[in-house]
């Protein structure tokens, strides 16, 4: 099947009900979430950035409106994830040069810059350079790796990192996966409450506990979940909770369990446009079909399905293993989703079933529209965006701007 026919089918599912969402920053009760920075009331920031001469690098989200035009792959659904960032971005950030500028932007993902000996050298130097003058460097990180950055004057967002060893100049930020056009919080697809929550969840889960020396994580951690397959008999965390699920009485589960990341599609590097469209419509589908999201730790500590099931208006099943959410000023993430610490999965089935009885028919359907609410203003780029450029001058990591 093609995958426009797919992505169709995909967007035919979409239905358009339920009125507008309340405000999230008065949604949930008991929470202290600073407001919203509007975009209406910024000033562009003055950044400074370059390709430094390797101009085939893919550059960070951030950058792509200044250093690159549009993406445009034929076929993919996914493209247009950045789309509204793109219209928004020069009301936001202004590139300038280095004298002029409030804060610097490495324009590539330190994964690939640690992984390239090519990109070392003047990334470094970039950053160096910046230091010397003043100026801070943002860094950024969409990756399972939790390395150190240890140069002077960053501040790093990544996707995935570890509470009890975060360090002062390190963030949260969300990972940008699927992306289903033409949804807002006004038209979003609502489940009905049923006495009996539905569970879902579409992906891999490793049926290995396997647990690697310290030699054997530093070497291989990237390719940390294929390993785990080492023990087949013996559950990994994700498998361990799926488990769980369908043993438990008073929930229904969904699950698809895969044996491989994106259900194959991306095979040494190479993405299969058809395969992985199909696998896309299958997991939008699971998400939509479910009242709640397993959301658990991969290879990285942190989730993707966290941030889709959010888009889609699905509360999250968390599975918190130690992990760094973005923005923990701005959302309550404990009200936000159904929060159950890794050490207290025993209690993993009351604590879903008292959430659901306590939310009723109409929390329920208020919260949905939170969830989509949130991941628009906050975890949506635009909305990431947005806030980044506000917190940069409220915690004081902005050089002062020289007067013309």
């Amino acid at each position: 099947m093609q995958a426009t026919t797919i992505f169709s089918m995909c967007s035919e599912q979409i239905l358009l009900n339920g009125p507008g969402t309340r405000d999230p920053r008065k949604g949930f009760a008991g929470s202290h979430s600073k407001a919203l920075p509007s975009s209406a009331n910024l000033t562009a920031l003055a950044i400074f950035t370059d390709q430094l001469g390797l101009n085939t690098e893919p550059v960070v989200p951030m950058l792509r409106p200044f250093l690159h035009g549009p993406d445009a792959h034929a076929g993919n659904p996914d493209a247009a994830r950045y789309s509204h960032y793109y219209e928004l971005a020069d009301r936001l950030f202004q590139r300038v040069d280095r004298g002029a500028a409030e804060i610097a932007v490495l324009p590539w993902d330190w994964n690939r810059v640690r992984d390239n000996p090519a990109l070392v050298r003047p990334a470094r130097r970039f950053i160096r350079e910046n230091a010397a003058a003043g100026l801070r460097t943002l860094v950024f990180s969409v990756s399972d790796p939790e390395a150190a950055l240890r140069e002077p004057q960053t501040i790093l967002f990544r996707t995935s990192l570890i509470g009890r060893k975060l360090r002062a100049d390190e963030h949260a930020m969300p990972a940008w996966g699927v992306f289903v056009p033409g949804l807002s919080r006004q038209n979003l697809s609502l489940r009905s409450f049923e006495p009996t929550p539905t569970v879902g969840f579409c992906g891999a889960s490793y049926r290995s506990g396997f647990r690697e020396p310290n030699w054997f994580r530093r070497n291989f951690r990237p390719w940390r979940c294929q390993y785990e397959r080492v023990l087949p008999k013996k559950p990994g965390l994700r498998a361990h909770v799926i488990d769980r699920l369908r043993k438990a009485s008073g929930i229904k589960t969904n699950i698809v369990e895969r044996e491989r990341f994106l259900a194959g599609a991306l095979q040494k590097g190479e993405l299969n446009l058809d395969a992985y469209v199909i696998a896309r419509h299958e997991y939008v589908q699971n998400l939509l079909a479910s009242d709640y999201a397993l959301c658990v730790r991969g290879g990285g500590n942190f989730s993707f399905r966290l941030y889709e099931a959010l888009q889609l208006g699905r509360i999250p099943l968390f599975i918190n293993t130690d992990c760094v959410l973005p923005w923990p000023e701005h959302i309550p993430w404990r009200s936000l989703c159904v929060w159950v610490e890794q050490a207290e999965l025993d209690g993993l089935e009351e604590t879903l079933l008292a959430h659901h009885r306590r939310l009723g028919r109409g929390g329920f359907e208020d919260q949905q529209r939170q969830c989509r609410a949130v991941w628009e203003d906050y975890l949506s780029p635009s909305g990431f965006f947005t806030t980044l450029r506000a917190w940069l001058q409220e915690r004081g990591h902005c050089r002062n701007r020289p007067k013309t």
